[in-house]
């Protein structure tokens, strides 16, 4: 891994924030610690929100044995500030994220620094690096039928989250799953806008990165396994969030308004109208909905060659989308009705 004599060491600090992640911390930092012996120099910063589950303490004893390992603690309950409390901390050029319920796998850090060094060379406003991610391979039925789901143009609305891109290429936005950020460009930028506590950190701050004319570029193969919610009672509160994280964003930034984000809040709307269907029949567009997913789902699942999740895909699609709009419509009526 050549560079120049004026460039900054080739050395990266990890940053991963927890809340309460007893059961997956130790799997994540025992990933982060085995990496290959081609990564670069490296530090493992942990921030965490004050756990009451035993967090703390499984990280104080990997850390006794591992002084590459910093745990740090962030009274305040905010993923936002506690991203920005891991790179303000960071003893290195490079800031590298991941979360406590990922699996890196050995190559990670030697991938991205490779990618980010090689691009940075072609382009000195590249700001950060990152690749996709993916549910655990040997995981439930309902975790298959979520890679299928995410890994699909409908199920991530052309997000990089839980996708697996045969390519590089520039990309709008990288999730903090599996990023890798130039130092100084968080300098510049003040890091993470705080105002955004636990919704939709990462899309603001590369929103405002590309407005500042950086780049950000997906490197393909460098793949991290994400622990995501694992049920459909956790998946739909977790999807309600980043409806709501998504309108948040978009009135921050009416720039980045694109139309997809209405969809969802009107299917909520056809959806509530169906009782009063003898008015005007809407339940004729949900129809029409359902028709057409089940159609994607049916392609997708067949494509793939796992006909036998199709169930599972559909129903992914459906509590997605509508709970993702009901998240949106709170971000809308919840100021209106603090003001009533």
């Amino acid at each position: 891994m050549s560079q120049s004599q004026d460039s900054p060491p080739v050395a990266v600090s990890v940053v991963v924030v927890c809340f309460n992640e007893r059961t997956k911390i130790a799997e994540c930092l025992g990933a982060l610690l085995d990496q290959s012996s081609d990564s670069p120099l490296y530090e493992i910063i942990v921030v965490d929100n004050e756990s009451t589950d035993g967090t703390r303490e499984i990280v104080t004893e990997v850390a006794s044995a591992h002084p590459r390992i910093r745990l740090v603690t962030n009274p305040i309950r905010s993923i936002a500030i506690s991203r920005n409390m891991g790179w303000r901390l960071a003893a290195y050029p490079y800031v590298a994220y991941t979360d406590a319920d990922c699996v890196v796998p050995r190559n990670w850090l030697a991938c991205l620094i490779a990618g980010f060094l090689r691009y940075r060379h072609q382009d000195p406003l590249l700001a950060a690096v990152g690749g996709g991610n993916r549910t655990p391979a040997d995981g439930s039925r309902f975790y298959q039928a979520l890679h299928l789901f995410l890994n699909s143009f409908l199920g991530s609305h052309g997000s990089v989250q839980g996708r697996q891109y045969p390519a590089d290429r520039q990309v709008d936005h990288l999730p903090t799953v599996n990023v890798l950020y130039s130092r100084q460009v968080l300098q510049e930028l003040d890091g993470f806008l705080t105002e955004c506590g636990n919704i939709g950190e990462d899309i603001d701050l590369s929103y405002r990165l590309v407005q500042k004319g950086h780049r950000l570029i997906y490197i393909a193969g460098c793949v991290v396994i994400h622990r995501m919610r694992a049920t459909p009672k956790t998946w739909i509160r977790n999807m309600t969030l980043y409806g709501k994280g998504r309108i948040q964003f978009t009135i921050r930034h009416p720039g980045a308004i694109k139309y997809w984000i209405f969809l969802p809040m009107a299917l909520v709307l056809v959806l509530l109208s169906v009782p009063f269907s003898f008015i005007y029949p809407f339940y004729i567009f949900f129809a029409g909905y359902l028709l057409l997913i089940a159609l994607y789902s049916f392609i997708l699942t067949l494509r793939r060659r796992r006909l036998q999740l199709l169930p599972l895909v559909f129903m992914l699609f459906v509590i997605t989308h509508l709970a993702y709009g009901v998240g949106e419509w709170r971000a809308v009526l919840q100021p209106l009705l603090k003001r009533g």
